[in-house]
């Protein structure tokens, strides 16, 4: 299926636009002002950039990034006309280092049948974000769903258990070696330590859940948690591990969103609900439920920011500025295309 991606009202909209400038590679802090922000009380109103299918969202430099099937478009907050990065079939997932943009596209991968179809792989691609044309990585394939950086390498989910490293200075990759009865569900990167989010096929319990804690350049994995639900949009920062934990295999009950140091320990119920998506920026958590709301660490309310969504999800936020999708996961009878949409405040 080919995702069309179509831009929806940017200058008109501009008035309940967003406004304040990230800086690249999506990281808070010296930001810009842009025209156009509406701050004051929560619920804030939101924009819509442009409906489709995304499978991956990124701030750079005042714009969202999003990837679709045919590629890499970016919607400028300003208003000003969305502008293609990459156009390749097949686009999958996006992550911003070393002033690139790193996704997954198709590639040819062998003769033609006799219906004259030809084989696609998925490989690895980059492209500058200052403009230029894609470049093949080496090393084969990757999938970039979940990946994480850190500025110096990009970790993503190897296809079994363990995590693959990829150096940005040379494209060398590492293997992040895990046990191989592990599933994962979501990576995080802080301070030289990739935490992994999985479930434990190995385990008897219902509850075999836990999050490990493997060295970024590669060495033994730590278990930090254990004997939980079903761990998954796993974020962490300088205070600690955020994740939204599902009930155990075969149990009923609500989701919540679940904190504890960086070793695992004080673990502690912070909401009574779930999220589709969690994102960290500045001391504050945020989350995409039914709403897009925030919660000031350690100890803060939930605040709502955007209510009467659908089910929002590939949060992203930065600098003042939230993106996401809405509906992330849209049901097969619908008619309509999910919305990229955003806020500031």
């Amino acid at each position: 299926m080919t995702w069309k991606v179509a831009a929806v009202g940017l200058a008109a909209a501009l008035g309940a636009g967003c406004g304040r400038s990230p800086v690249a590679g999506g990281q808070g802090g010296g930001e810009t002002p842009l025209s156009g922000c509406v701050g004051g009380a929560a619920p804030l109103v939101a924009r819509t950039l442009a409906q489709g299918l995304f499978s991956a969202l990124a701030w750079n430099a005042g714009a969202v990034l999003a990837t679709g099937d045919d590629g890499i478009t970016s919607f400028p907050l300003d208003g000003s006309a969305s502008k293609t990065i990459a156009h390749m079939s097949g686009s999958d997932g996006l992550v911003l280092a070393g002033g690139a943009a790193f996704f997954v596209a198709s590639i040819p991968a062998g003769a033609p049948d006799p219906q004259g179809k030809v084989p696609s792989a998925q490989a690895l691609f980059s492209v500058p974000l200052a403009g230029g044309d894609p470049t093949l990585e080496p090393d084969g394939s990757v999938s970039l769903e979940g990946a994480v950086t850190d500025g110096t390498a990009i970790y993503a989910p190897a296809g079994g258990s363990g995590v693959t490293r990829i150096a940005l200075a040379d494209g060398a990759r590492t293997d992040l070696t895990l046990s191989a009865s592990l599933l994962l569900d979501s990576l995080a990167v802080h301070a030289g330590s990739v935490y992994v989010a999985a479930q434990d096929l190995s385990s008897s319990s219902a509850s075999s859940g836990l999050i490990v804690k493997v060295p970024a350049t590669g060495g033994p994995a730590l278990t930090v948690v254990s004997n939980i639900g079903h761990p998954r949009s796993l974020v962490a920062d300088a205070s600690g591990l955020y994740w939204v934990e599902e009930p155990p295999v075969g149990q009923f009950g609500d989701s919540h969103v679940v904190h504890a140091g960086l070793d695992g320990k004080g673990m502690k119920t912070l909401l009574t609900h779930g999220a589709g998506s969690l994102a960290l920026d500045g001391g504050t958590l945020y989350l995409a439920s039914d709403s897009i709301s925030r919660m000031a660490l350690p100890d803060g309310a939930e605040v709502p920011l955007v209510t009467g969504l659908q089910g929002p999800g590939r949060l992203v936020v930065s600098g003042g500025n939230a993106a996401w999708v809405d509906p992330e996961f849209p049901s097969l009878s619908a008619t309509t295309p999910p919305s990229l949409m955003t806020v500031c405040w």
